[in-house]
């Protein structure tokens, strides 16, 4: 990358090489050539990602605290690091685990791979697995020990999250009884609302949830190749909780967004994926903003059947009126970050037989009824690979049909 100057090339041909350059690239470029660090430094942050933690909230504030560097951010993307599984025991952690220098364990993305290739590739110097009992027993423990910790983060960033309102700087502390402790005990995520207002010139925001992505799961930890994808009961049971996770993370940046909207008057596009009982309606979301996930939600659409129902008894077993007309003022929040864009590219997936995503359909039409300038709009709707729904894959799966609307400015289409 570095050999891509020529001292007679012009500064504008450099500029236009750069626009094509992927991001690590660039910014090798922009530390290996100081003299032309300037011409790097808009591509390096014209995309920002980031995703709702302590680090990565506090690196987006650092970029705020340059008046250029803010000023070249366009485009925010939400990206979650890839998640530990919850192997549910030792014995479990035991069997889905190898070294990485094992040719008989590959993972499914590699079956087409070399073994010899792929045992060279993850090469150990060391049998770390060939431990005795106590010894495997501590490298469990000390795995344990990593995931729960990252679990711990988003119950403590939920305890310091705060109610606001549009157009003012109102805030109260959503558990203010909480957070006496913890790893975001020294951050305000009311910070982090007040710091997208800063990106004066940003212009899209892109969630890229882990579910769509190739590999969501940690493969490789201190030197052992794990296999996160045993389907069984506990593979679906951490699935579903990382949807919880995701749709916090994802409701924190809508809200934000939607709080700093007034600031951000270049901004006119949203890509995003929801996935399961998320934060439709202000009981889900007070759920979710209580750390907790929506387990108890999804064992009562298993004992009824019926997902209006277990809403219903969901909300008889919380505290139902628990600052509720508070949570319904975020949604309205969140719903001000679709006021005024002109592009929204929307999946939404949850479970069709139980009508989970019937529940579904009237909060996101609400939220695209404040979309005025809407001009071009993509919503996927059920089951979802890719953030795309195939036909052949749900009939396959799941005995349905697939459903999907589309709409564009002079021409709405739909598919059953």
């Amino acid at each position: 990358m570095t050999q891509i100057y020529s001292r007679s090339l012009p500064t504008e041909i450099l500029a236009m090489v750069l626009e094509y350059v992927p991001l690590e690239d660039c910014k090798q470029f922009r530390s290996a050539n100081r003299e032309y660090r300037d011409i790097a430094t808009p591509f390096c942050f014209q995309t920002l990602a980031f995703d709702i933690s302590v680090a990565s909230l506090r690196n987006l504030e650092r970029v705020t605290w340059n008046d250029k560097l803010r000023l070249y951010t366009q485009t925010l993307v939400l990206q979650r690091r890839q998640q530990m599984r919850n192997f549910h025991s030792e014995v479990a952690w035991v069997r889905c685990s190898s070294l990485a220098n094992d040719p008989d364990s590959l993972p499914v993305e590699m079956e087409n791979v070399s073994k010899t290739d792929h045992a060279n590739q993850y090469a150990l110097p060391t049998d770390q697995l060939s431990v005795p009992c106590n010894a495997k027993r501590a490298l469990y423990d000390r795995y344990e020990r990593e995931r729960k910790a990252a679990d711990a983060e988003i119950r403590s960033l939920a305890d310091q999250l705060y109610f606001r309102r549009s157009g003012c700087d109102y805030r109260e502390k959503v558990h203010p009884h909480n957070g006496q402790g913890g790893v975001a005990e020294r951050f305000d995520l009311a910070r982090f609302d007040e710091t997208l207002t800063k990106f004066a010139k940003l212009e899209a925001f892109i969630h890229k949830p882990l579910a769509l992505s190739a590999e969501p799961w940690v493969t490789e930890w201190q030197g052992i190749r794990l296999d996160p994808y045993t389907i069984d009961d506990a593979y679906d049971e951490d699935c579903r909780k990382d949807d919880g996770r995701e749709a916090f993370h994802l409701s924190c940046a809508l809200r934000a967004l939607g709080w700093a909207k007034p600031s951000l008057t270049n901004f006119t596009s949203v890509t995003l994926h929801v996935e399961g009982p998320a934060f439709w309606g202000p009981h889900r979301l007070q759920r979710l903003w209580a750390g907790k996930g929506h387990d108890d939600l999804r064992s009562l659409r298993e004992i009824s059947n019926d997902a209006v129902d277990a809403d219903t008894d969901a909300s008889m077993i919380s505290q139902i009126d628990f600052k509720i007309e508070e949570f319904t003022r975020q949604l309205v929040l969140m719903e001000n970050a679709v006021h005024g864009l002109s592009h929204v590219d929307c999946s939404v997936s949850d479970d069709e037989e139980n009508g989970g995503l019937f529940t579904a359909a009237g909060p996101l039409f609400e939220y695209l009824r404040v979309g005025s300038n809407l001009r071009r709009v993509r919503l996927a709707f059920g089951w979802m690979v890719d953030g795309h729904v195939l036909p052949e894959l749900w009939t396959l799966l799941r005995g349905r049909k697939s459903r999907s609307l589309s709409f564009s400015f002079w021409s709405t289409q739909a598919r059953f």
